[in-house]
């Protein structure tokens, strides 16, 4: 009967089904006998892996399958955002199956079930691709991975159960990849399509068509599902309205055939959805790198969750499981809430205790598990969700003695390793390099601000009005800086936004030293805060969206403003902050700040910096020996972490000039050469004179 009443391939029946397959996985087996539990549970989950299945027939006109081993094709479906539900909720059963299985004791059955629980993931992420690619919208596109950040999180535990169950390591490269599916892939596809236009040799006329057959389309679909949802839907309308998707979506199929046949590195480059490799990963790592990836299911309330932790390095790639309390979200909160408080006259014993405990604990949770085999290397973070915000170098290995209060004696992690970040291991290796040639080295920034002067902000946090005092450390800095690197300098009124746009891009190392204003609703409108000036287009204030808009050459980008790796935090994607835009306009390396930074230690901190990167450093060891040099000075009140832990790196690492020691190394051992040729003709004369 329900075959009968549901069965129909159209817009209203798959929903009916989905809801029939919901009702039976909500539903509670109630045998107080173990065995029996699990036979009850067992069927209602075959139930509702039925339903689901039937719904996948109704939603797509070409299959007809009843086996639940076999999907349909995703390109072909009256609805993706249907199809992705449908394919998320019977991936879930299969999965919830595998784990009843698994309780029975039936672990070839329990293998089938995981199997094609993973499968079916896989289908449900092409759909996110899908659905991504018909996306006009920025926002919309955030949207979905916040949606979807579950999904991928699931696709990557069933990958690694299967992965620990097997010990094939496919799967563990498959959790890995679909672990840099979920990255970032907004920012990412926002890049390969910049890429596209930037070097696929597409017409404009042709990227025009493109786009409006892409947004004509997914406003008809918009009305058939809407009409569907009715509860007399007008089948002339939605004759009619499908009609004509089927007519767009072939010339749009057209279209995309031409761009895979007459320009194939615009297809390529736009509508791939290729992460890096385990592979190509390990290809790139030099010797002692070692990048440290996350996947984290946050705990909810009486809901442990779990944490999913990848090292790679150029020999080997590892996984490891943890399950999370409520321990994870109230240390989080305490190691922030305590860096982030400028307020640090007051700092008592408790705060102190307090934080020590959640920077060791943090430590034990996301560093400790594989300590013992980085040992010598550098680390690359690449965080998910809240470990966005962390600085993980205020970590610390062993617990102070906290008696008396003295930041200078922990043993932080940045006093072990050089540390840098990413948003995902596919940007770093794929998009965090620098292929232009700037033809300057260095400009600086440090503007003049009036002080007492209460300027009109439209948008700004929490919708206050910002009083912008003066910032003399940032003149110190550029200043000091300048001695170090011959550069331009763009100071008092000359710190304009205008002359920032018209000459930034001819720069090797960009330098900003400024306020910041940050807007959490809308983070494209956070704003560097540059001079004043007259001007009716350039009001002084540099919006985010502004600089996504500039080509830049720079191979290092120093934001030494406040919060300019703050930003809100978007799940999936991560935090959306100024950083990020000098990243798209071509930056592969941003020095970044994650809260309000003090104005004098700054100063000292950023010139420390550039006098190791000068002396041959990586970005991330000068940045590491700059902040261990203001410990090494620090009295005990400028040692806290709110002084010197706020800056960090994120891309790429590499140095920037080269050191003069492999020039000495290579003289000395071209000298030993000669001094040893030299004996060798010596000792040769010598004998030949004894034969005589």
């Amino acid at each position: 009967m329900a075959n009968e009443k549901f069965g129909q391939k159209n817009g209203a029946s798959p929903a009916i089904l989905v809801n029939m397959g919901m009702v039976y996985m909500g539903k509670s087996a109630k045998a107080s006998d173990i065995s029996r539990f699990l036979v009850e549970k067992k069927n209602l989950l075959s139930n509702s892996l039925d339903y689901f299945q039937r719904a996948l027939i109704a939603i797509s006109p070409d299959f007809d399958e009843k086996d639940w081993t076999q999907n349909p094709d995703i390109k072909n479906s009256f609805s993706n955002s249907q199809m992705l539900e449908i394919l998320k909720h019977k991936a879930d059963a299969l999965r919830q199956l595998a784990e009843v299985e698994t309780n029975s004791g039936e672990q070839e059955t329990a293998m089938k079930y995981l199997k094609n629980s993973l499968s079916t993931y896989e289908q449900a992420i092409e759909v996110i691709h899908l659905l991504r690619n018909g996306y006009l919208n920025q926002d919309s596109k955030l949207a979905l991975a916040e949606n979807e950040q579950s999904t991928y999180f699931e696709t990557v535990d069933v990958a690694t159960k299967l992965y620990e169950k097997t010990g094939e390591r496919h799967y563990l490269e498959q959790a890995f990849e679909v672990s840099e599916r979920g990255k970032s892939a907004t920012f990412l596809s926002a890049l390969r399509d910049l890429k596209a236009q930037k070097f696929g040799g597409i017409p404009d006329s042709l990227r025009s068509q493109e786009e409006t057959l892409k947004s004509e389309i997914a406003a008809y679909k918009a009305f058939i599902f809407n009409e569907n949802n009715k509860d007399k839907p007008d089948s002339v309308k939605l004759g009619r309205w499908q009609s004509k998707v089927y007519e767009l979506e072939q010339n749009y199929s057209d279209l995309i055939h031409l761009f895979e046949q007459n320009y194939p590195n615009y297809y390529n480059l736009k509508y791939s959805d290729d992460v890096v490799t385990v592979k190509k990963l390990q290809d790139y790592l030099k010797h002692r790198d070692a990048l440290i990836e996350y996947a984290v299911n946050e705990p909810e309330q009486g809901k442990p969750g779990e944490l999913i932790t990848f090292l790679v390095t150029s020999q080997k790639c590892e996984v490891k499981r943890q399950v999370l309390n409520d321990n994870y979200n109230k240390d989080i909160n305490t190691f922030l809430g305590f860096l982030r408080n400028p307020d640090v006259l007051n700092t008592n014993q408790k705060t102190y205790n307090a934080y020590a405990r959640s920077a060791y604990r943090l430590y034990k949770l996301l560093v400790q598990p594989s300590a013992s085999e980085l040992q010598g290397y550098r680390l690359i973070f690449i965080p998910d969700n809240k470990l966005a915000y962390l600085p993980f170098d205020g970590m610390i290995n062993s617990m102070p003695d906290t008696t008396r209060m003295d930041f200078r004696k922990w043993h932080y992690l940045i006093k072990d390793f050089p540390i840098s970040y990413s948003y995902s291991a596919t940007l770093l290796y794929q998009y965090f390099k620098s292929d232009a040639t700037a033809p300057h080295s260095l400009i600086a920034f440090a503007p003049d601000y009036v002080k007492g002067t209460t300027v009109d902000i439209n948008a700004i946090r929490d919708g206050a009005r910002e009083n912008l005092s003066p910032l003399p450390g940032a003149k110190e800095e550029v200043k000091g800086i300048t001695k170090l690197i011959s550069g331009d300098v763009f100071d008092n009124s000359k710190a304009t936004e205008s002359n920032f746009k018209k000459d930034a891009g001819n720069y090797d190392i960009l330098h900003l030293a400024m306020h910041t204003v940050l807007n959490d609703s809308l983070p494209m409108y956070s704003k560097l805060v540059f001079s004043p000036e007259s001007d009716t287009i350039n009001d002084g204030w540099l919006n985010t969206y502004e600089v996504y808009n500039m080509k830049l050459k720079a191979r290092l980008a120093v934001l030494s403003a406040c919060n300019t790796g703050s930003g809100k935090l978007r799940k999936g994607e991560g935090v959306v902050s100024l950083a990020r835009g000098f990243l798209y306009a071509g930056c592969p390396s941003i020095v970044m700040t994650l809260w309000n930074v003090e104005d004098v230690a700054s100063a000292r901190l950023m010139i420390n910096f550039y006098k190791y990167l000068l002396k041959g450093y990586s970005k991330d060891e000068a940045l590491r020996k700059a902040k261990l040099d203001h410990l090494a000075n620090a009295d005990p009140l400028k040692a806290h972490p709110y002084y010197w832990l706020g800056y960090v790196l994120i891309g790429d690492q590499t140095p920037l000039f080269s050191t003069k020691v492999p020039y000495f190394i290579g003289l000395i051992i071209v000298l030993l050469f000669v001094v040893m040729g030299e004996r060798f003709l010596v000792e040769r004369r010598r004998k030949r004179g004894m034969k005589r």
